[in-house]
């Protein structure tokens, strides 16, 4: 049991430690290509000659609109939903 139990240790720190590297790792590149659309986004709008504060609520809204459609789980969930609508498809796919 003693030798089990330090294995499982180990492997636990190991999963925890790899895991949180990833998520820093991704939480960085996010907000450096949020960064990148909202310099872009900035840069656009100024020579269109947008005030200030529009352009920066522009800008945000822009983000939050691609975050909520481009999410993976939103995306499963409107398909799922999809199929669930049409219930005569599925079953006969199901029976060929």
């Amino acid at each position: 049991m003693g030798i089990f139990s330090t294995f499982n240790l180990v492997t636990t720190l190991y999963y925890g430690i790899a895991l949180r590297i990833k998520l820093s790792w991704y939480s960085r590149k996010k907000r450096k290509k949020k960064k990148m659309i909202k310099n872009f986004l900035v840069n656009k709008l100024e020579k269109e000659k947008y005030t200030g504060k529009n352009i920066e609520k522009i800008a945000e809204n822009y983000l939050k609109i691609g975050e909520i459609f481009f999410d993976q789980k939103n995306m499963r969930t409107a398909f799922r939903f999809n199929r669930l609508l049409i219930p005569k498809k599925t079953k006969n796919k199901s029976k060929n």
